[in-house]
């Protein structure tokens, strides 16, 4: 018999069969992660037995499963940058500043010396995010709608909301840039007060084209994403897509005209992000491939996805007729996710955000 299913014999209904333990734990593990590694200090919590299933385990025959509801899909990864960073220990960065434009030089002239110099970047560290989950042989063996072997991704898709969760608490409270200023601020020209609407967002867009370097020269940073909350979708989609603008009014001296053009269609790309807190606050960003990324998430070693592992029992049956996969104190099964990582504001020339009260 495969070596990771379990035969529970006869007496458990009205013939034996093989309860599957460990498959697709550990094909999801080789394949999504190749890490087996299982190294200590882990948050040990109380193993789920059949008391803790006990709605789950009753009258199993006129139950049926109700299919899991995915969580939502963030699409952080468009406007968060990425990196990965070989330790724990705080990743510092550097910039330099840009030449100036060459001077004329006469004849016979001397060139002028110019220098760079290095400006203090943003700061990240990586952290440590997971936790382990049992279930007894009972367990196992009385789930007969065989759910069980989604717990394993159940764990992964946990620690993938827990990444987005932090991404989303450094966007709304990002504190201060690397030069010492609250990342969204009026110095940085990246904090506006309107709602969301074509002229707030052709303001938006002025703003962060008129961004400068440390030179104070123009960057012309180009906004590719408009960020909003469910409530502001379709206000974000009528603004992008519409052809034309009807404002109240009469004559030209409308904003934009009675009717006219709609000049930021299509300018942007409206990413519609679920976890955000406030329905009214809307961000603009810039391309994080092209640009120094608004924000980023370090991962560690550049593993950027949950690491899942099965705690190895380390037995040997001697007159067992199966291999046994529990613990030999405890009848149980174990596993564990972890994920490290760490997230950042980053560049705030790279982002707009309009706070709106």
């Amino acid at each position: 018999m495969d070596q990771n299913l379990i035969n529970v014999g006869v007496g458990y209904g009205d013939v034996g069969r093989p309860v599957q333990v460990y498959e697709s734990f550990r094909e999801w593990a080789n394949t999504r992660t190749g890490d087996m590694e299982n190294p200590g200090g882990v948050d040990v919590r109380e193993a789920g037995s059949t008391s803790d299933f006990a709605y789950y385990m009753n009258a199993i025959v006129h139950r049926v499963f109700n299919e899991r509801i995915p969580r939502a899909q963030s699409e952080w990864r468009k406007y968060v940058g990425t990196m990965s960073v070989s330790d724990f220990r705080e990743v510092d960065s550097v910039m330099l500043s840009g030449l100036p434009v060459p001077q004329r030089v006469l004849e016979g002239g001397e060139y002028k010396d110019t220098r760079m110099t290095e400006i203090q970047g943003p700061k990240i560290r990586v952290h440590k995010y997971g936790n382990v989950f049992s279930l007894t042989r009972e367990v196992f063996i009385n789930d007969a709608l065989n759910r069980i072997r989604e717990i394993p991704q159940e764990q992964a898709d946990a620690a993938n909301l827990g990444l987005t969760l932090n991404i989303i608490k450094a966007l709304e409270n990002p504190g201060n840039a690397y030069d010492g200023v609250a990342f969204f601020h009026s110095t940085h020209g990246n904090l506006g007060s309107a709602a969301l609407s074509e002229v707030t967002l052709a303001t938006a867009v002025s703003a962060m084209r008129s961004q400068t370097n440390e030179m104070g020269q123009p960057l012309s940073i180009r906004p590719k994403y408009l960020v909003v909350p469910p409530e502001l979708e379709f206000t974000a989609k009528r603004i992008v897509n519409s052809t034309e603008v009807h404002i109240p009014g009469t004559g030209s001296t409308a904003a934009y005209g009675q009717g006219n053009y709609n000049a930021v269609r299509g300018i942007v790309e409206v990413i519609v992000e679920d976890y955000l807190t406030d329905s009214n606050d809307w961000y603009l960003f810039a391309d994080p491939n092209q640009y120094r990324p608004g924000f980023r998430v370090a991962f560690l070693q550049g593993r950027e996805s949950p690491s899942l592992f099965l705690k190895d029992p380390g037995m040997r049956g001697v007159l067992a007729t199966n291999p046994d996969p529990y613990t030999m104190e405890y009848d149980e099964i174990w596993w564990k996710v972890r994920f490290e990582y760490g997230v950042a504001p980053w560049e705030f020339r790279s982002v707009y955000k309009a706070v709106v009260t």
